[in-house]
């Protein structure tokens, strides 16, 4: 930017999950003329979003300092999941005043399980998500241009068996919220269950 800035600006940080980032391609992504299909189908929300938002008045990002840390769960069955079998598991926050953008890693055994998609649901209806395979691992960049408020859920994951899987929990989940500047907690319901149930 060049000249006197008389504007307000909100800027949100958010990473390069699909690990292509070129300096010469910039601005690529913002013009929606990637080639590759997850920073084109990125740059269609974050402009249909602006469109939608470009009446509104900014939001602020307000957090209460007594608020602790946002809590992230994992919603998901316990039931065997046979092999060639699809499930949906929710990614459920709780406490998410304020959260603007999520770098979530999700951990997954890759010769027992396949992670088929990501997509937005409940109060993340309005953020943008992307998603890089990581053989073991998947990378999830999810941010919106309006804050995150109250509890609920956030994404669906849709995961494919290569093998049976019995029992036990085919995903693990960690993250950070706004860089970090908002504490996140995993809550690990499932495993507290199956704890119980074993005693």
């Amino acid at each position: 930017m060049t000249g006197p800035v008389t504007d307000n600006f909100y800027a949100i940080l958010y990473g390069d999950v699909t690990g292509n980032w070129q300096p010469a391609s910039l601005f690529s992504s913002a013009s929606g003329d990637s080639s590759v299909p997850e920073e084109r189908t990125a740059a269609l929300t974050d402009q249909r979003l602006t469109r939608e938002m470009s009446g509104r008045p900014a939001q602020r990002n307000r957090r209460r300092p007594t608020a602790g840390p946002a809590e992230l769960s994992l919603s998901e069955s316990t039931k065997p999941l046979k092999t060639g079998e699809r499930r949906a598991i929710t990614v459920n926050i709780g406490v998410s005043d304020g959260i603007l953008g999520l770098d979530l890693r999700l951990g997954y055994d890759p010769s027992v399980l396949s992670i088929v998609g990501v997509e937005t649901t409940g109060i993340g209806s309005g953020f943008n998500v992307v998603g890089n395979n990581g053989g073991n691992e998947y990378l999830i960049a999810a941010y919106g241009l309006a804050p995150l408020v109250g509890s609920g859920s956030l994404l669906t994951i849709t995961v494919e068996a290569r093998a049976d899987v019995s029992g036990r929990s085919p995903l693990t989940i960690t993250g950070k919220a706004n860089e970090g500047g908002v504490p996140l907690r995993v809550l690990e319901r499932a495993r507290k269950t199956n704890a119980r149930r074993a005693n």
